[in-house]
């Protein structure tokens, strides 16, 4: 039972996720895909969301084209656009305005672009170049404000060589983008590895990292979608010595916030959902069984679901 200290917080909190689940539910999901063919890239989307959703294409394409991959979690439809051929490049020189023209003709909009490129490279090649320059001119400079790079592979690099290759790579890259985009609110902390060294400066960069700089990164219209439909995955470590469990109960791989990764959800959900921020964070003494509370009360699928956010948001709120 709820403390009725906390009664009219908890009240709050949950009329305002019930508006906030319902203008949520018109909304759906838009991730775009770029990378060469091998990098990497559905597996590192599928990592992302829980769920096998992009497929994984083993050989590079004859023609440049744009994959639709569309699936529902929780309710929530996700869209994910691939782009084979795009990072393809010797198979497409010369079709760059065709290949944009396709672009724009099969995307309106996307909340969260990931562009997935391998580490163990000592350069930029013609082909990231090439889709750097074609993503900026279709979808304008702006698209860079909300765009991840993720590196692959990284496991190829030595341990003792893995934050030099890391630094070169995000800097040679982000030299590349802002030749094209040269106010692009982009940053070496944007620059994610999903499979490298598991404890790098006492934390977890993979999968956790990820889910953190993908929900900094989205576009606001994409919020509250992203994190009603993960809301079950999340866990929170109070340091980094606890080891939560690895598998939800849906099968899905769970993410394990740090601290430090947490307050980066905290602070982004600050900026476009102050409101929910504040009663969450006034909530957060409470515990987490206040989201189970709520749930058994409305007593629904929907419930479910909303008892589960409000669990996970006073989770990330919580004070360690």
């Amino acid at each position: 039972m709820v403390n009725r200290s906390h009664g009219a917080e908890t009240r709050a909190l949950e009329s305002e996720v019930l508006k906030l689940f319902k203008e949520a539910k018109l909304k759906s999901l838009a991730f775009l895909l770029v990378g060469c063919t091998g990098a990497g890239k559905s597996s590192t989307v599928n990592r992302l969301v829980g769920r096998e959703i992009a497929s994984t294409g083993k050989f590079a394409p004859e023609t440049a084209r744009v994959d639709a991959f569309c699936g529902e979690i929780e309710g929530f439809e996700y869209r994910v656009y691939d782009t084979p051929g795009l990072c393809d490049e010797e198979s497409q020189k010369g079709n760059d305005k065709r290949y944009m023209g396709l672009i724009r003709e099969e995307i309106n909009e996307i909340d969260l672009l990931l562009y997935v490129v391998q580490l163990p490279r000592n350069r930029v090649g013609a082909d990231e170049k090439r889709a750097i320059r074609i993503l900026t001119r279709t979808f304008g400079k702006r698209v860079w404000n909300h765009a991840l790079v993720v590196f692959t592979f990284s496991r190829d690099v030595p341990d003792d060589e893995f934050q030099e290759w890391r630094e070169k790579r995000s800097t040679l890259i982000l030299e590349e983008i802002r030749r094209h985009a040269p106010n692009a609110k982009l940053e070496p902390e944007h620059f994610v590895c999903i499979d490298n060294v598991e404890d790098l400066e006492g934390e977890d960069v993979g999968l956790p990292e990820l889910w953190a700089q993908a929900y900094a990164r989205m576009e606001s219209k994409g919020l509250l979608p992203f994190l009603f439909s993960q809301a079950r995955r999340l866990r929170s470590r109070s340091n980094d010595s606890m080891k939560p469990l690895k598998i939800c109960e849906d099968g899905s791989e769970s993410v394990a916030l740090s601290t430090r990764q947490r307050e980066i959800i905290v602070e982004r959900t600050k900026g476009s959902f102050a409101r929910l921020a504040s009663l969450a964070a006034s909530c957060a003494a409470v515990g987490a069984t206040v989201g189970a509370a709520i749930s058994a009360g409305l007593g629904s699928a929907i419930g479910a679901s909303i008892g589960a956010l409000i669990g996970g948001l006073l989770g990330l709120f919580r004070r360690d």
